[in-house]
């Protein structure tokens, strides 16, 4: 995909977002975050990913404005965890997160 058309991707995905709608979904990813990734041991030293552990969601924010990074982890914090879960997680027996 063409750099023009991931940008286009990303502003049309969280371009136009509300302040009311980015905490929404911060929130959601935090919730799954918190609530939905059993099974796993998040290290609170080290937030990126890891083969036993997705990255944190304030990462995958923050690298969500790096051009193509949405594209090939997803456009919503669930679909970075389940595709992480089909690289890397079910590998070392984790369970596939409920989300």
């Amino acid at each position: 995909m063409a750099k023009i058309d991931q940008d286009n991707k990303w502003n049309t995905v969280f371009g136009n977002l509300t302040d009311k709608e980015w905490i929404n979904m911060k929130n959601i990813a935090l919730d799954i975050w918190d609530h939905k990734l059993t099974g796993i041991t998040k290290d609170p030293e080290i937030q990126l990913e890891l083969d036993t552990c997705p990255m944190h969601p304030g990462f995958f924010f923050e690298f969500s404005s790096v051009s193509g990074f949405n594209n090939n982890n997803g456009w919503s914090y669930s679909e970075y965890v389940s595709g992480w879960w089909e690289r890397r997680g079910y590998k070392y027996g984790i369970p596939r997160p409920n989300i």
